[in-house]
Order: structure tokens, then C-alpha cells, then sequence
């Protein structure tokens, strides 16, 4: 007479190493949605940013230099440069880990009433968005 206990103890590590797989792809999944999930966070940030921006350079009518005092960023060589931190939030702080920043340069326009800057925000991999704003110089009130 065989002994059959061998059976169930393959099937046991059948459903052990199947339970396994299963969790390996599901751990992947959450990774990868948590990952997406920043990446949006971020993205959603940055054209926030981006936006205040554009409407304090407006704000301004194009001084650099009132606009980066009031972003809480730097004016160097004509731009703006403004580091945001992990929460969002505009830091000074050049050694602290930036989550994204943003960079603000003039851009030349053909009308003499109107100036322009682009605005870029950017992360360690590349640009993550890109916006251009315009101001009109001059003016019945000035």
C-alpha cells in the first residue's frame, strides 16, 4: 500500500506559491498607484503654482524683483527661481529637498505694449508643466 500524503502536500504548496504570486502582483499595483498618485499631487501643485505665479507677475506688470520677494523666491541673471518643498510650500532654504520648482524668464513679444515671461515648473525629471503670461505695459492710468 502507497503512502498518498505526498498529494495534499503539493497541492499545499501549490496554493502557498499561488498566494504568493497573487501578492507579489497586487504589492506591485499599490506601488504603482501610490507612485501615480504622487506624480498627480504634483502635477496639481505645480500648475497651481504656476497660475500664482503668472498672476503676481501680472499683479506687478512684469518687476521681478517685487514678484519674487512677494513668491518667496529669488531673482537672479533676469528670472525668477522658486523652490517649493515636499507640502507645497515655497522654500528658501537651497539645501532642503524640493519637491518641484519653478523658473519665470522674459520672453520678447512684437508689441511694444505688451511684455511676457514664461513660466516653467520642473522636478527632478524634466519639466512638468509649462505656462506663458502676458502683461500690458503702460497704460491710461499710469
Amino acid at each position: 500500500m502507497k503512502n498518498k500524503a505526498f498529494l495534499p502536500l503539493t497541492e499545499q504548496i501549490l496554493m502557498v506559491l499561488f498566494f504568493a504570486l497573487a501578492a507579489a502582483i497586487c504589492l506591485r499595483g499599490f506601488s504603482l498607484a501610490s507612485e501615480i498618485s504622487y506624480n498627480g499631487d504634483t502635477l496639481d501643485l505645480a500648475v497651481a503654482s504656476a497660475q500664482n505665479t503668472a498672476e503676481v507677475l501680472k499683479l506687478t506688470k512684469g518687476d521681478f524683483q517685487k514678484a519674487a520677494d512677494i513668491l518667496n523666491g529669488t531673482n537672479k541673471e533676469g528670472s525668477i527661481y522658486i523652490s517649493y518643498a515636499e507640502d507645497g510650500t515655497a522654500v528658501t532654504d537651497p539645501d532642503l529637498k524640493h519637491r518641484f520648482y519653478i523658473v519665470v524668464t522674459k520672453k520678447q513679444t512684437d508689441n511694444p505694449y505688451l511684455s511676457g515671461a514664461d513660466i516653467l515648473a520642473k522636478n527632478d525629471d524634466g519639466t512638468i508643466f509649462e505656462l506663458t503670461v502676458n502683461w500690458q505695459n503702460g497704460g491710461l492710468y499710469e
